[in-house]
């Protein structure tokens, strides 16, 4: 691995272990080995981690002098638990959120009355904002009970059948009933021998065969490839996207912590369900 390479594997480790907003000793030494393994100053790979570690408190010291007030968006100082503009109580911060919650707070967006753009956005946001668990306990619950809402839903075959099975019944009647009732037309007037019937069924039966499994055929195969999934599919594989991402950074992390084989297995079956 380039020079280059190895310093950007292990940057984004040391970003993975930090995005709990603290570093323990057991990633501290895992980065440290990795580093080492890879043909890089261990020591060189501590001062990234020493620096990263540094911009962050940096950064949460200057976050906490301007805290505003989550109800009206008033400046509060840092450390205060009431906002001093309207008096509402402010939840303190915590490293971890349980999975549970995470999905309370989905779930809560449904029943808000707000637009279905809206409530996918914020959805969105939650997924996104989703603080990554720092505990073995944390960090298997998100693999077993999250990670599969990152798997995207593809057509099935059936699927993709019916749909095309549908647009030729649909094309093939709406070009046979015209052929039919000419049809009909035209053997009232000119050969009295046959029925009306038995002509509009004949004829209608040759305009079915003709639009069905030319153009019905054409449109049907576009629309099974096209759109086979419902609505409630789509809706699924647009969270997909965020749950993935948040999906990936929990795997980084669960990597540089979990050691056990059978946690470790739970993170490989996670990585094959997902393509990863």
């Amino acid at each position: 691995m380039e020079q280059q390479a190895i310093y950007e594997h292990i940057e984004k480790l040391v970003a993975a272990a930090l995005t709990d907003g603290f570093i323990t000793e057991k990633e501290r030494s895992t980065i440290r080995r990795i580093a080492e393994r890879e043909g890089m100053d261990p020591d060189e790979a501590e001062m990234i981690l020493n620096a990263k570690l540094q911009e962050l408190n940096i950064k949460k010291k200057a976050d906490s002098a301007h805290k505003k007030c989550p109800h009206c968006g008033a400046e509060i100082p840092a450390f205060t638990d009431r906002c001093p503009a309207c008096g509402a109580e402010l939840e303190k911060g915590r490293a971890t959120s349980s999975v549970k919650e995470l999905f309370e707070k989905i779930n809560k967006l449904e029943t808000s009355g707000e637009s279905k753009e809206v409530v996918k956005n914020k959805k969105i946001t939650l997924i996104s904002t989703f603080p990554v668990p720092n505990t073995r306990e944390d960090l298997l619950e998100f693999l077993t009970q999250a990670a599969p809402n990152a798997k995207t839903i593809k057509p099935s075959i059936k699927s993709m059948i019916l749909k095309f099975v549908k647009t030729v019944v649909i094309i093939g009647t709406l070009g046979g009933i015209p052929l039919g009732i000419l049809g009909a037309s035209v053997t009232e007037k000119s050969d009295g021998t046959s029925t009306a019937i038995t002509m509009f069924l004949s004829a209608f039966g040759a305009g079915f065969l003709v639009f069905g499994f030319t153009f019905g055929a054409i449109i049907g195969i576009f629309m099974a490839l096209r759109n086979t999934l419902t609505k409630a599919e789509k809706e699924h594989n647009e969270l997909a996207i965020a749950w993935k991402a948040k999906t990936e950074q929990v795997l980084t992390k669960a990597k540089l912590t979990l050691r056990s084989s059978s946690d470790l297995e739970e993170v490989h079956r996670v990585e094959q369900l997902l393509g990863l």
